[in-house]
Formats: structure tokens, C-alpha cells, sequence
């Protein structure tokens, strides 16, 4: 059977279950390459769980997971998450300073080919009206919509084919919501974006949306 070139995801019958107790549990979802998705749905529904099927970080009890038409578990798993990074909702950055959590994924082996881009990267904190934060600044002294920024500049600095969001927007308020908005959905630096968020402004600019349930997961556009 020919694989759809423009599927980017394919989860076929899929069952995760935590400490015995069932997620997740679904016959089919798709995702096509360029889209952003909005993953909604009430809190303890399985959504962060979701996200995570995407780069493997849990894997189903049942089920398939494809990724380009190949299944997980792929033979080289560092080499699949080089390819689909992840925001956490509390992105770790370490105890140093700016730089050094910038830095941080750069030094891993996956990355070596990849090049920190100090100017690149003071654009962008413009862009993210983040510009009064130096290179020397200390993690500890930033707020956590600061953080959130720097993790999201950090990986679309990897250049990854996917971004995994989790709750991007937590920490912000409205006209930082706006500024993310338009970095991220809007000029798009990473073509394929997927999300768990509650806020309504991001899902409605997303270019379709996934709602779980109770573990049940239906694609309302």
C-alpha cells in the first residue's frame, strides 16, 4: 500500500494506559505536513499524553504510530527527536545563565551539525519583545512567560520538521499571547506545528483542531 506523502502522522487503534488505568483510547488520527493543530479539551483529559505519542516519549499499549509511513519504535529514536522537538508547558532551562540554556541543546550530538546563531537569535528576542534580556541574564531572575519565550526561540533556533506546544501560552497575558501568535502560527518559522493549549485565541488561529475527551479523541476541523 502506497503511503500518503502529504501524511505526516498516521496513529492507527491506539490504547496507552498509565499505572494500569486507560488514557487513551482511539481508532484513527492524522496529521498532514504545514498544518498547525490545536489539541482542546478539559484538563486530566489526555492531552499532554497526546503530545507525547508524537516524538515517542510514550509509546501505546496497543496501537501504530507513523511517522512519513515509518512505525515507531524507529532505530534511531535521537535521530526521530532531532526531527520533532518539544516545548514543555515549565520548559527546562537550567540554573545559568540565558546563553547557556540557548546553548544547551546545541551540544548534544544529534545537533552537532547545527550552528548557534547569535544574531538570529537577538532578532528574534526583538520579535519576541523579549530584547531587554542580555545573553548574561540568570535563568532564576526571568518570569515564566520570559522562559517560555527563550525555550521557543531555543527550539525554532533547531530548525526541527515539527513543534510540539504545550500550553505555549500559560504564562502570558493577552498581548503577549498576540506577539506569540504572530511569530509562530502566523509567519510560521517551522512549517508543522501541533499544540495542546486552552486558549481560544491561539486555537482559532490554528488551521485545525483535535478535542480528547474522557480519553476519546475526535478532529473537529
Amino acid at each position: 500500500m502506497k503511503f500518503d506523502d502529504n501524511v505526516l502522522f498516521d496513529m492507527e487503534n491506539i490504547e496507552v494506559r498509565i499505572e494500569n488505568k486507560q488514557v487513551l483510547a482511539f481508532d484513527h488520527i492524522s496529521a498532514r505536513s504545514g498544518e498547525t493543530l490545536a489539541v482542546v479539551g478539559p484538563s486530566g483529559s489526555g492531552k499532554s499524553t497526546f503530545l507525547k505519542l508524537f516524538n515517542s516519549l510514550v509509546a501505546p499499549n496497543k496501537g501504530i504510530v507513523r511517522y512519513k509511513g515509518v512505525s515507531y519504535p524507529w532505530k534511531n529514536l535521537s535521530q526521530l527527536r532531532s526531527k520533532i522537538i518539544p516545548v514543555d508547558q515549565e520548559p527546562f532551562l537550567g540554573s545559568g545563565t540565558v546563553l547557556d540554556a540557548l546553548y544547551m541543546p546545541f551540544n548534544f550530538n544529534v545537533h552537532k551539525d547545527k550552528k548557534f546563531d547569535e544574531r538570529a537569535t537577538l532578532e528574534s528576542f526583538k520579535d519576541y519583545k523579549i530584547d531587554n534580556i542580555t545573553f548574561d541574564r540568570k535563568i532564576d531572575t526571568l518570569s515564566g512567560g520570559e522562559k517560555q519565550r527563550i525555550a521557543i526561540i531555543r527550539a525554532v533556533l533547531l530548525q526541527p520538521e515539527v513543534l510540539l506546544l504545550d500550553e505555549p501560552t500559560s504564562a502570558l497575558d493577552g498581548e503577549t499571547i498576540d506577539i506569540i501568535i504572530e511569530n509562530i502560527l502566523k509567519k510560521k518559522p517551522i512549517e508543522t506545528i501541533i499544540s495542546v493549549s486552552h486558549s481560544k485565541e491561539w486555537t482559532k488561529n490554528c488551521s485545525g483542531v483535535i478535542e480528547i475527551r474522557n480519553g476519546k479523541i475526535e478532529r473537529l476541523r
